[in-house]
């Protein structure tokens, strides 16, 4: 169609400049925006970020008490996983949308 491509070879290298759990400390951090900025939550965002999406699936369908006490229950061995030399990104994203339900709750109010 008449485009023209610009190939960069421009690899990333982790140089390992945090560890993992200043990595996964600060992907929480981000994750918490979602709950306290309300630009997060305007739809066309939270489309575009699959982790918005899902956590958004799983309030509709009621499922947050399962998630969370899945998160409850295997926390410790996914923080292990996640600050392992090899984590899973599987479990990151599980993690994090663990950690948005437990933060939701406590937002709500409905943490006993």
């Amino acid at each position: 169609q008449g485009v023209s491509l610009l190939y960069i070879d421009n690899p990333l290298i982790h140089k390992g400049l945090d560890s993992n759990a200043i990595f996964l400390q600060k992907s929480l951090m981000a994750t918490r925006k979602y709950l306290t900025n309300p630009i997060f939550q305007r739809k066309e965002i939270v489309e575009g970020i699959k982790l918005f999406r899902i956590f958004q699936r799983v309030k509709k369908y009621h499922l947050q008490t399962l998630v969370l006490r899945i998160f409850v229950l295997f926390r410790t061995n996914m923080q292990k996983n996640l600050y392992s030399a090899d984590p899973l990104l599987s479990i990151f994203d599980f993690y994090r949308l663990g950690y948005l339900c437990l933060l939701d709750k406590i937002e709500s109010g409905r943490v006993k």
